[in-house]
């Protein structure tokens, strides 16, 4: 687990603190967790089995987990949270991925 500073127009201005979790190598799996519960990934025997074959980047979204705290979700989140993805992806220098996720 670490860190990686990207930039989330949830929180415009500086570049937040997203905490992301990887595992493996080969080619990147980003991990999306669903929109609900503190926990964002209750998915160890899955984890377990996709780093076998690849680079998984599992980012706590800003409201999740180890990144920054959200007052409030504002309309177009989804928009939002996908393009604040893209700044990991960024931070992490991975230009291209496959996305695995659930829910939201």
């Amino acid at each position: 687990m670490g860190f990686v500073e990207a930039g989330s127009p949830l929180l415009p201005g500086a570049p937040c603190r997203i905490l992301v979790r990887e595992a493996g190598s080969g080619p990147p799996l980003v991990l999306l967790h669903s929109g609900w519960g503190w926990e964002a990934y209750p998915f160890d025997r899955q984890i377990e089995e996709l780093s076998r074959e690849f680079r998984l980047v599992a980012p706590d979204r800003t409201g999740y987990g180890g990144s920054p705290r959200l007052s409030s979700v504002p309309d177009g989140y989804h928009r939002m949270f996908a393009r604040e993805c893209l700044g990991v992806m960024d931070a992490l220098s991975i230009e291209r991925a496959a996305l695995w996720g659930h829910s939201d």
